[in-house]
């Protein structure tokens, strides 16, 4: 518990506040499902209109030349 000594002399006083948290905290939740919800959305409109692009991955075996070794 603070202490109701201001610094410097004096005393402040207090009072009685009511939160609720619950509430707060269904708040925050109800941020996070919205921003999870948006990025489900985005990434199946940009699944579905997208254009493929070319990308090459290497296949096969490397070739070795004992020459060069």
């Amino acid at each position: 518990m603070a202490s109701p000594i201001v610094c410097g002399g004096g005393w402040k006083g207090t009072r009685l506040m009511t939160v609720r948290l619950k509430a707060w905290v269904m708040l925050a939740d109800f941020y996070l499902l919205l921003r999870a919800a948006s990025s489900l959305l985005v990434s199946a409109v940009l699944f579905v209109f997208e254009k493929p692009r070319e990308i090459r991955f290497p296949y096969g075996r490397v070739r070795r030349d004992p020459h060069k070794l």
